[in-house]
This record gives structure tokens, sequence and C-alpha cells, in this order.
């Protein structure tokens, strides 16, 4: 959904669900993604990854066939396609269905996956460094209505073109994602949107752009954290293999969220729990409706333009979230309130 409200325009996105049984895959997103594009949201997100089960590239486009305006948000790490191809296929999705496509750049994954793939050598600053000149080739390439060259550290392209070109309305969204300077570097470079999740105090870290969260709401906060415990149940091997996966990664977000587990000066809703057994990878914030939506009014006062919402497997949260993002439009049409979050003295909620 782009909310526009009080000269304040907005997107919100959801990510496709964590949903683990192949046999119900594809049934379950078809359903996810028409909830989505009837309750008004942007866009879907889809991950990448070894782990990845299905295509992003694939389902985005069964997504978009299944939808009228829904926008594909795919995650683009330039260890698994060249700029070519990632160019092709944005075009060839934009022109097939006739909107928009966002992109979710991601410079790295875990340090296993890039072992596997014979991906190594590359530091974090190597791979934020690759992830420009990536974005500019891909950017060039979808903008130029003529042969393109460009020689690079990383990428060497000469008098390439692609057959489609897309319109400035069709052309993509990009957002970098991550924590780092070097993250904030390169979105500086691009002039595009930097994402970073919620921080304990129900902030934007970054003041702007994009804020990456996962949300549970109902109408009354006991009943929000009754479902939330109820989609979140504990998980000691959950938890037993984040903590062993911390010892194969260099993302700083990863290793900044972790230490958050024990954290007790937060805002009251904020919650690591999903996070740390495993079933989300970023923070859960759990309030009523009208709270969520204060939280989400002052966020987009402060700057923010763009949600991306996590969600549990199952999608009935959906129409709970859409509910935050009207009253919150309503909020914004309104006078400044004291939208400031509460501050909890524990970290935890019982």
């Amino acid at each position: 959904m782009e909310i526009n409200a009080a000269d304040r325009a907005f997107n919100v996105f959801t990510v496709v669900s964590r949903h683990t049984d192949l046999q119900t895959y594809t049934g379950n997103l078809k359903f996810q993604a028409q909830e989505c594009d009837r309750l008004g949201f942007t866009g879907m997100l889809f991950f990448v990854g070894n782990d990845t089960p299905i295509d992003p590239w694939l389902a985005a486009a069964q997504v978009a066939a299944d939808t009228t305006r829904l926008s594909p948000f795919i995650a683009l790490n330039p260890v698994y396609m060249h700029p070519f191809s990632a160019a092709r296929a944005i075009a060839t999705l934009s022109y097939l269905y006739q909107r928009r496509v966002y992109i979710n750049l991601i410079a790295g994954a875990s340090l296993a996956a890039h072992d596997a793939l014979g991906d190594v050598g590359a530091d974090h600053q190597c791979r934020y460094a690759r992830l420009l000149e990536y974005t500019r080739c891909v950017r060039s390439l979808l903008s130029s209505r003529r042969p393109h060259s460009f020689t690079g550290q990383y990428y060497q392209l000469k008098d390439l073109q692609l057959p489609l070109f897309l319109p400035e309305a069709l052309q993509p969204g990009f957002f970098v994602s991550g924590h780092s300077a070097r993250a904030q570097e390169v979105a500086g470079a691009l002039g595009c949107d930097q994402v970073a999740m919620i921080s304990p105090q129900l902030e934007n870290p970054l003041g702007r752009g994009g804020v990456y969260l996962g949300m549970v709401t109902k109408a009354s906060v006991t009943d929000a954290w009754r479902e939330a415990h109820r989609l979140f149940l504990t998980d000691e091997i959950g938890q037993q293999v984040v903590a062993y996966s911390m010892k194969y990664t260099d993302a700083q977000w990863k290793n900044h969220l972790y230490q958050q587990t024990h954290a007790t000066d937060v805002a009251d809703g904020y919650w690591i729990a999903p996070f740390e057994n495993g079933r989300a990878d970023c923070p859960y914030v759990v309030q009523d409706h009208r709270s969520m939506a204060g939280m989400v009014a002052r966020l987009v006062r402060q700057g923010t333009t763009s949600f991306i919402i996590d969600l549990p497997e199952e999608s009935e949260q959906l129409v709970e979230i859409a509910q935050v993002f009207t009253l919150a439009r309503a909020l914004l049409s309104t006078s400044e309130d004291d939208l400031s979050p509460i501050r909890n003295k524990g970290g935890k909620h019982d």
C-alpha cells in the first residue's frame, strides 16, 4: 500500500511467509499474495540464499500472475546472478506484468554459503564494493537505449544492451540492506534508500528510508501477546541453531541483533524471541492496533518512507496489520500527537 497522508507518502511491503511445508507452499504463497493485493500492500519481498527452497524470481513471476497490483520485491545478491541476467529478469517482470519491481540489494550471505559457492577471498568491504559496481551495471543496462560498456574491479561489460527498454514509470526501486557504515556509503553513492531493523527503542536507526520489523497486533495488547506466544513457541533446538550460526557470519546486523537477546532497556512491545528461536531475521513488535499505529505515524513523521513487515507462517495477521496502517493514515492527517514509545524495564515479556 502506498499511503499518502498529510503530504507524506510511504510504502508497506510484506515478506513471503517462511512456510516450510513444500507440499502446501504454492497454495499458501498464492493465498498470501492475493490477500496482500486485496488489502493494498505495495509488494512482497522474496528472499535469496542457499537455503531458499524456491527461486525468488520464479516465485515472484507466479505471484505477479496471480495478482493485479502487487509489486515483486526481490532480494538480489551479486554472488547468485550476473548483472545482465538480473537486469533482464527485472525488465521481463516489469514488461510482462506492467508494474514496478523493487530490489533489495544484499552484499553477502553466511560465510558457509560463500564457501560452498566458491566465493572466497571477498571480505565485508570488498563485498560492498562489488555490490556498488554490480548495481551500477544493472541500472545502466535498464536505463540505456544504447550498448553499454563498463570496466571495474569486479565487472567488465562491453557493448552490452538489453532488448527491452523500460520507461521511467517502470524503472525499479532499489534498497540497500545493512547497518554498517559501508552499507550507508553504498546507499548514498547509489542515491537509494537504506533498510535497517527497528531498534529496541522502536526507532528507525537511520531516521529515514526503510525499516524492517515483524508485527503481531490485535485490538487489545493482551490479545496481541496471547497471539504472539501462540505463533512463536519457544524452540530450544532453534535457539541452538541460531547460536551455532553466529560462529559463521560476519554480518554486523546479525551480530548486533543477537546481542539484543538479553537486552533489558527496550520499549514496550519490542520482542526478540522470534529471531532467538530461529523463526525470523528481525525483531518483532507486539502491540494493540492503536499503539502500533502511533508508532508507524511517529516513524513516518521522522522520515521513514518504507516499512518491510515480517510475517509468521500463518497469514491471518495481514488483516490486522492493514488496520494498523489505516489508523496510522488517520493519525498522520491530524495534528502532532505525543507518539513517543513507552519504555519497558524488562527485555522479556512474561
